[in-house]
């Protein structure tokens, strides 16, 4: 029973353990978002690492297609170039930065080899 002078004191209270209340139920909601946000951050790393690695991939298959189009004397910029030299009807040509690419690299090459 609540009198007139106890009132004041039981409201307080009413209220104190109304605010602990919501303060345990912020802390609830928070650690569950926490969890969530935890979640979805493992998940985006993961992926992310899987773009690492397929760019990894995608670099080396880039390389390995150039090397074989200009590796080596004979390769196969040198060679389609040599066709077109050679009068082959074209209505195209190759890029002069790929052909100088391949003259280079494979002056690169030779003269390595030749030095070791």
């Amino acid at each position: 029973m609540v009198t007139n002078s106890t009132l004041f004191a039981t409201l307080k209270t009413v209220a104190y353990m109304w605010k602990q209340d919501k303060a345990n139920k912020n802390a609830i909601e928070i650690a569950r978002q926490a969890g969530s946000l935890y979640d979805k951050f493992q998940s985006f790393s993961e992926d992310l690492i899987k773009v690492g690695n397929n760019l990894n991939t995608t670099k080396n298959t880039y390389e390995d297609a150039m090397n074989k189009l200009t590796e080596g004397k004979d390769n196969l910029v040198r060679k389609t170039e040599r066709l077109r030299e050679l009068g082959a009807k074209t209505s195209k040509k190759i890029n002069p930065k790929l052909i100088e690419f391949s003259i280079v690299y494979s002056f690169f090459k030779i003269t390595c080899k030749v030095t070791f």
